[in-house]
């Protein structure tokens, strides 16, 4: 689960591993339907998908590409660390 402050409506995220390199997953889902944080783009392909009801909910989907040359820094927790933020 993720808290988000600027999303507005009920958002449902989840993380999928794909066996499929970053640029097959730009391909299969081009922009705007996926997009993402460009900081987050060398981790993985987000694909939301807007709920046709007027409170959601909404579903995104985060689906990270195959890493080339062993874990990346978000599947090790580095990013988090170095640039994520704290709730308080």
């Amino acid at each position: 689960m993720v808290h988000d402050r600027w999303q507005p409506r009920t958002l449902w995220q989840f993380a999928l591993l794909a066996d499929l390199t970053r640029a097959e997953l730009e391909r299969l889902f081009p922009e705007p339907p996926g997009d993402g944080d460009p900081e987050l783009a060398e981790f993985f392909r987000v694909v939301p998908v807007r709920s046709p009801w007027p409170t959601g909910p909404d579903l995104r989907f985060d689906l990270y590409h195959r890493a080339e040359g062993g874990p990346s820094g978000w599947e090790t927790g580095e990013w988090l660390v170095t640039e994520g933020g704290r709730l308080r």
